[in-house]
């Protein structure tokens, strides 16, 4: 009796560590709303379709009885809706681009007609957010490719607010076995999010945790080549990350689709570019002019 009762309680807490894991894997976004006719009455039973550029496939559903219909686990990117009814004109609507984290409501009102005319509608007023209390930005395929930035996602977490890359937060040559938030991360800088150290922030991948056990700095290295957006969470975190008192830095990958396609690519760095032409010092010049060549980081004055 007691083997069995001991069993289903392990049962219970991995269910639940399961659950918890997965919902903090957040690699997806939503789209809700209500289809009304021109009366403002809900319309039950429309067929609602959203495609996307990054889906395989189309998803659809049927309004409940309220006229309410909700799209959950779609990756980000571009989308368009289409929604039908009988009796009425079926409605398209294109450009919503959908972000990691966000469920946007997106009403629809549908005219009296058949369905086999259609309404298209190219521009409105953009979709807000309302379900949600997170203060997040979410730098999106399309703007990191018109954003300069390095090679690896950690050089865009400074363009969100509440974010900045800290120079103190860094000590080239790494700190062995030293506690996590009592000096350097190893590398040129770290960042710091509303205040907080590296250690205090999370980093992940595809909801995977990638901090370092020992400095709790960001340890993965995910060229943008790979990385369909980058969210970073600065404010109003969720339960789940609650070891996050900084903030929450999450990539999300670029998925496959049924067509083949590749690229090739390769980057190239001249030191002389840098501003420094001593090539052990010139990556701390970035962010500590006192490192340059010819200064004594005891002494930065005394030369």
């Amino acid at each position: 009796m007691r083997f069995a009762r001991f069993t289903e309680a392990v049962v219970f807490l991995a269910v639940m560590f399961l659950g918890a894991t997965l919902f903090a894997q957040e690699t997806t976004g939503g789209l809700q709303g209500t289809v009304k006719d021109s009366s403002g009455a809900v319309v039950a039973n429309a067929h609602v379709v959203v495609r996307g550029t990054t889906l395989a496939g189309d998803k659809s559903l049927d309004t409940e009885a309220t006229g309410y219909y909700r799209f959950a686990n779609l990756p980000p990117g571009l989308y368009s809706i289409q929604i039908s009814a009988k009796g009425f004109k079926t409605v398209k609507r294109e450009g919503l681009t959908l972000e990691v984290g966000h469920l946007p409501t997106v009403d629809i009102t549908l005219e009296i007609g058949t369905s086999a005319e259609v309404v298209e509608v190219t521009s409105s007023a953009p979709t807000i957010d309302v379900t949600t209390t997170t203060n997040q930005t979410n730098l999106t395929h399309d703007v990191l490719l018109d954003t300069p930035h390095g090679y690896s996602f950690q050089s865009v977490i400074q363009y969100a607010p509440m974010a900045r890359a800290e120079p103190l937060g860094g000590a080239m040559g790494g700190t062995g076995g030293a506690l996590p938030g009592s000096s350097g991360n190893g590398y040129s800088a770290g960042f710091m999010v509303g205040g907080a150290a590296d250690s205090e922030s999370s980093y992940l991948v595809e909801g995977q945790d990638t901090e370092d056990i020992s400095g709790g700095a960001s340890r993965a290295q995910v060229p943008f080549d790979f990385i369909q957006e980058v969210q970073v969470k600065t404010s109003g975190i969720e339960a789940e990350h609650g070891g996050a008192l900084g903030g929450v830095v999450n990539v999300v990958m670029r998925k496959g689709s049924n067509g083949y396609h590749g690229s090739g690519f390769f980057t190239f760095e001249n030191a002389g570019l840098d501003g420094a032409y001593n090539t052990i010092n010139h990556d701390n010049l970035r962010y500590d002019p006192l490192s340059a060549p010819g200064l004594n980081p005891a002494a930065p004055f005394a030369d």
